[in-house]
């Protein structure tokens, strides 16, 4: 992901010798923030107890970057996590779990993402998120280059506002120790999986029939994946891809991830088979006004009995979402959008049927301001034409599946409707309280935090993605206000560039 090689040596270099100070001693402080303890036992494959999470770089990284090929893959570990709310109660006592490293290019910073996946008989709930369901599957986001420690968390906060219909994480701050040695703040959050309270499609992997339920994430590292769980959609071959502009899309990702477990190839190939299939009637209807459906067989045959794009569409697409979802990547302006963490979901079986649906948004340190892209806050972005991931080149990029409807009428008027909801909701003033909260009451976490990493105000440890004005802070409330104040300017210019009157 980076331009070039030069980058990425001095970034394993800075890691290496500046990244960590390693302290065995606990560094609480005056801590308000809720706390994770990881414990486990030293393997004899580790040099110390914590290699688990400090050394392994994911597949990706490595596949691209041999500079970091003596670094193990992420493995999982058995632990057992403790957990404290903020008074200090400890609310989970050693329950069994593994513990691994997770994310792709984030894996090679020094701090770490972390999953943590509970015993199948131990499920638990932490913190009271998801209004206390309990599940086995948690992360723990690092928000290595987020100096403001809210951009994942707001992204979270304004997906589930927007769209309370639909999926999104919860999500919170925590201290992280392990084994004694305190990792710094976390940003606590579910993880991207089906389940009846996230995700609720129906399993696949019980189930022989391919009319079952399937995640789907866009994803540039797909060829890292299982071959098993990964196909294409060559977008392009239909025709060619105009955003709002009329800027053609010369740039895209063509790869899938299946982020369930299948039961057999066939449902591979079959959902496979479907979506580019669905994405051909999409684009035949909206371009083309030629209208397609699905037979008995999953074959695309004329439909002579819809008139418009919105209704031949809308038999196989949830708009709603996908309306919601444009609205929510136009407010935060992510350049990984084009890539990577772009969930999209469908259920096929009898019992619990669903449309293509647009949910369980992830994925935001880079957004609202922290990269280059759109750093001055305005200009239409989710489904314009742009520069690539390193803000490097005009490469013709963008996410197809927003790119696809922002010339239709029809949906830019139901972009226009859900904004004057969200504004009539005062979203923003909410997400700024929030960014607040925790800024005013968790400096010291914030300080101890960086004690231990020291990495603010290095942009150069992150290979310069930063925008200057987000690299030039100094501490965690000058990154806070420079958010707010990006904020601000992104909610005033999109009652202009969305509402139409």
């Amino acid at each position: 992901m980076k331009k070039n090689y030069v980058f990425l040596l001095c970034l394993l270099v800075t890691s290496v010798f500046f990244g960590c100070k390693q302290e065995s001693e606990e560094q609480k402080g005056d801590s308000v923030l809720p706390k994770i303890e990881i414990k486990s036992e030293k393997l004899s494959t580790e040099k110390k107890n914590n290699d688990f999470i400090t050394e392994p770089v994911s597949d990706s990284v490595k596949q691209s970057s041999p500079w970091y090929n003596n670094k193990p893959s992420p493995y999982y570990k058995d632990c057992t996590i403790t957990v404290y709310d903020k008074n200090g109660v400890k609310t989970i006592s050693e329950a069994n779990a593994e513990v691994k490293v997770r994310g792709n290019w984030t894996t090679s910073y020094a701090k770490k993402g972390l999953r943590i996946k509970f015993a199948k008989k131990e499920k638990q709930n932490l913190l009271g998120l998801n209004d206390g369901k309990e599940f086995s599957n948690w992360v723990l986001l690092a928000s290595y280059k987020d100096w403001a420690f809210s951009r994942d968390l707001t992204g979270h906060y304004l997906g589930r506002l927007i769209s309370p219909d639909y999926y999104a994480t919860d999500s919170t701050l925590v201290e992280v120790y392990a084994n004694g040695e305190y990792f710094g703040v976390y940003v606590l959050a579910e993880q991207q999986e089906i389940n009846e309270n996230r995700v609720d499609i129906t399993e696949a992997e019980d189930n022989t029939s391919v009319n079952v339920g399937y995640l789907i994430e866009y994803d540039t590292y797909y060829k890292s994946e299982d071959e098993a769980c990964i196909f294409e959609i060559d977008c392009g071959k239909y025709g060619q891809i105009l955003d709002k502009n009329g800027k053609r899309l010369s740039t895209y990702n063509k790869g899938y991830t299946i982020k369930n477990d299948l039961n057999n190839t066939d449902q591979r190939d079959f959902i496979e088979s479907y979506m580019n299939n669905l994405w051909k009637l999409c684009y035949e209807a909206v371009y083309n006004n030629v209208f397609y459906k699905f037979d008995d067989d999953y074959n695309l045959v004329l439909d002579k009995d819809v008139k418009t794009a919105k209704e031949c569409v809308s038999k196989y697409v949830d708009l709603q979402s996908l309306v919601e979802t444009y609205i929510l990547h136009e407010i935060v302006c992510d350049p990984d959008l084009y890539l990577t963490s772009f969930y999209m979901d469908i259920d096929l079986s009898k019992d619990n049927p669903k449309k293509l649906t647009f949910e369980a948004p992830w994925d935001f340190d880079s957004t609202m301001g922290n990269k280059n892209h759109c750093a001055n806050a305005e200009g239409l972005f989710a489904a314009v034409v742009g520069k690539d991931v390193n803000y490097s080149w005009d490469s013709g990029s963008g996410n197809p599946w927003l790119m696809m409807f922002v010339r239709s009428d029809w949906f830019n008027q139901m972009v226009s409707e859900k904004w004057k909801e969200i504004k009539n909701q005062n979203i923003l003033g909410q997400v700024i309280s929030r960014i607040d909260y925790f800024t005013s009451n968790c400096e010291e976490n914030f300080k101890n935090n960086y004690k231990k990493w020291d990495n603010i105000g290095h942009n150069d440890w992150v290979g310069n993605e930063l925008c200057e004005e987000s690299a030039a802070c100094k501490t965690q409330k000058e990154s806070a206000e420079y958010l707010k104040k990006w904020l601000t300017k992104r909610f005033d210019n999109l009652d202009k560039l969305l509402i139409i009157e």
